[in-house]
């Protein structure tokens, strides 16, 4: 399970465990999707770098995948 589907299991057991108002569930879920944007913008940037590390003539690829 990856980190942003352990996020959401965690808000949604949290949130039927506590009764919480759908609005909370709402906001929460929106949080976690600001933060999956975030982390691929991040992921985006980094491949950018990676490519023009590369291309300047590093001989090692950094990603893993």
């Amino acid at each position: 399970m990856n980190g942003a589907s352990y996020l959401l299991t965690m808000i949604l057991k949290n949130a039927f465990r506590n009764n919480l108002p759908l609005e909370v569930f709402e906001l929460h879920t929106e949080e976690l999707r600001a933060k999956q944007e975030e982390i691929s913008k991040r992921d985006n940037e980094i491949k950018l770098l990676e490519a023009i590390i590369q291309t300047l003539g590093g001989r090692e690829s950094f990603s893993s995948g």
